[in-house]
C-alpha cells in the first residue's frame, strides 16, 4: 500500500509540475509533438500522393543523359566530355580483342573503350617514339589506371620486357628458315621462368614473373628502389628484405641494371629532409652536409662531401652514385 501511495504521489506531483509550466512553454512543447506526429504521418502517406509523371527522368541514368544532352552539346571543346559521358552511360559497348597498339586503328581503340583524347595521346607517342616495344611502355600512358591495365594486359600483343622482345625477334628470324613443325618446337622452347628483368624500370607484375618473388618481395624492391633513386648493381637487392645471400645468388641471373634510369640528388639544392630520406645517409650526416655547404659555399664536385666530418669512406662509396653537383 505504501508503494502505491508513493506512486500516486509522484504522478500527482508530475501533473502539478506540468500544469504549473508557463503557457508559452506548454504551447512550444505541444507544437513540437504535433510536428513530430505530422512528419511521421507524411512519411507513410507521401508514396500514395506523389507519382512520377510520364516522360520525366525516373532513374539516375535518365537524369545524367538529359544533363549531358543539354549541357555538353555546345561547341567542339566539349567533344572529349561527350566521349566520357557516353562511356559512363553505357552508350558505347566496349569489346575486348587481341591488338597491337603500334598497328591498331582509331576504330580499334574506340571499340576497346579509349576516348578520342586518349587515342590522340597514343598517336602523339607513336609519332615521337616510333613504337611501343613492350607492354610496360604502353601501360605507362597517363590514362592507364590499375583496373584498365589488369583488364587489357592479356589482350596487348606486345612482349613483357625488352629481353622477351629481343628473344621474340631472334626466334622469328631463325624460324623463317625452318619448316612449320620445327617452328612450332622453337616457339615452345621459350621459358618464362628464365625471364630477365631490368630492375630500375620493372613493376611488381614483371618482378613476380620470376619464380621465388611474390607480391611482398616485389613491393619491397620497388619501395627500396624509389628511396634509393635506382639500383647501381644487382648486389643491392641483398639489402631488400627478405632477400638473403643464398636467395640473391640463385636469382641473380634474372636481373639486369640500367644505371641510366637512376635519379640523383643535387647536393647544392637539397635540404636536410631530402638527404636524410636516402637509405645511405643518416639524419646527422644530412645535417653535417648542409652545415658544411652553408659554411664553405656550394660543393664543386661530389667528392667534396668527404670534407664533412661525419661522411666516412664507406658512406661516401655507397652514396656517391646518387649525388650530383650543379
Amino acid at each position: 500500500m505504501k508503494r502505491i501511495k508513493k506512486l500516486r504521489y509522484r504522478l500527482k506531483s508530475g501533473l502539478n509540475e506540468w500544469f504549473e509550466m508557463s503557457l508559452p512553454i506548454r504551447i512550444g512543447v505541444n507544437g513540437l509533438l504535433v510536428l513530430i506526429i505530422a512528419m511521421i504521418a507524411f512519411n507513410f502517406i507521401s508514396p500514395l500522393l506523389f507519382t512520377v509523371k510520364t516522360g520525366e527522368p525516373s532513374t539516375l541514368d535518365d537524369e545524367l543523359s538529359q544533363w549531358y544532352a543539354t549541357h555538353l552539346n555546345k561547341g567542339n571543346g566539349d567533344s572529349q566530355r561527350l566521349d566520357n559521358a557516353s562511356l559512363l552511360l553505357g552508350e558505347n559497348t566496349i569489346t575486348y580483342f587481341k591488338f597491337n597498339p603500334n598497328t591498331a586503328t582509331d576504330e580499334d581503340f574506340q571499340k576497346l573503350g579509349f576516348t578520342k583524347r586518349q587515342i590522340a595521346a597514343i598517336r602523339k607517342y607513336l609519332n615521337k617514339a616510333g613504337s611501343y616495344k613492350t607492354k610496360q611502355d604502353f601501360f605507362k600512358m597517363y590514362f592507364m589506371d590499375d583496373e584498365r591495365i589488369s583488364t587489357l594486359h592479356s589482350y596487348v600483343d606486345l612482349p613483357e620486357t625488352l629481353y622477351e622482345h629481343n628473344t621474340r625477334s631472334n626466334d622469328q628470324f631463325a624460324s623463317s628458315t625452318l619448316p612449320p613443325t620445327e617452328q612450332t618446337l622453337e616457339k615452345k622452347k621459350f621459358d618464362y621462368s628464365n625471364i630477365v628483368v631490368e630492375i630500375n624500370s620493372a613493376d611488381t607484375t614483371e618482378l613476380k614473373k620470376i619464380r621465388g618473388i611474390g607480391s611482398f618481395t616485389a613491393k619491397n624492391i620497388i619501395r627500396f628502389r624509389e628511396n634509393l633513386g635506382g639500383f647501381t648493381s644487382v648486389d643491392q637487392l641483398g639489402e631488400v628484405y627478405p632477400f638473403t645471400k643464398e636467395k640473391l645468388d640463385s636469382l641473380r641471373h634474372h636481373f639486369i641494371v640500367d644505371t641510366g634510369l637512376m635519379k640523383k640528388i643535387n647536393i647544392n639544392e637539397a635540404g636536410v629532409e631530402q638527404l636524410a630520406r636516402h637509405p645511405y645517409l643518416t639524419s646527422a650526416q644530412a645535417k653535417s652536409l648542409i652545415a658544411y655547404r652553408n659554411m664553405h659555399g656550394a660543393f664543386s664536385k661530389v667528392e667534396d662531401i668527404r670534407k664533412s666530418a661525419l661522411i666516412d669512406e664507406n658512406t661516401f662509396e655507397k652514396v656517391k652514385h646518387y649525388l650530383r653537383v650543379e
